[in-house]
């Protein structure tokens, strides 16, 4: 969406029209004028920004024979001005899906546990990585190694489709 500037066009039209000789040059300068008049003096609104402001570059690794779990990492950038929370999320690739994060514990074991679905802050960056937080994905639905889909419904009603690639 954009606002436009008042615009001087007709009143400076009328005059050239009125006073002057009108030829194609002053005809040609004068459109011109008014173009970049439109395209300088109009400003986004900032919706604009804020319709695409999730960005998700998500992978997993390739499941070996038989495992019907999976991990997915990577990288999920809100570029929009408020915070965005995830209320919930599936995928006809597995069964269900749950957040979970990897931690020491004091004997320096690591453990997994279930956290609830991330706050993904404004203008900010959550990075999910092997050895932390990741999207666990349960009980694959096809023996077929292929990419996943996850759809995500957020908070505010609005869904996203997130393409999860293989990488080895």
């Amino acid at each position: 969406m954009r606002e436009k500037a008042n615009s001087h066009f007709p009143i400076i039209f009328m005059r050239v029209l009125l006073f002057q000789k009108i030829n194609i040059t002053n005809l040609t300068i004068l459109l011109l004028f008014q173009v970049n008049l439109f395209f300088s003096c109009t400003k986004e609104t900032g919706r604009e920004k804020e319709e695409g402001a999730i960005v998700a570059d998500l992978w997993m690794r390739p499941r070996p024979p038989g495992v019907r779990m999976v991990s997915i990492y990577g990288k999920i950038q809100n570029n929009g001005s408020y915070e965005r929370k995830i209320l919930s999320w599936q995928s006809s690739s597995f069964s269900s899906l749950e957040m979970h994060e990897s931690k020491l514990d004091e004997k320096g074991i690591m453990r997994m546990k279930e956290i609830p679905l991330p706050v993904v802050l404004p203008v900010g960056e959550s990075n999910w990585e092997p050895g932390s937080t990741h999207i666990m994905g349960i009980g694959a639905v096809s023996e077929k190694e292929e990419e996943a889909f996850l759809e995500v419904q957020w908070e505010d009603g609005k869904k996203s489709v997130w393409k999860v690639e293989i990488r080895k």
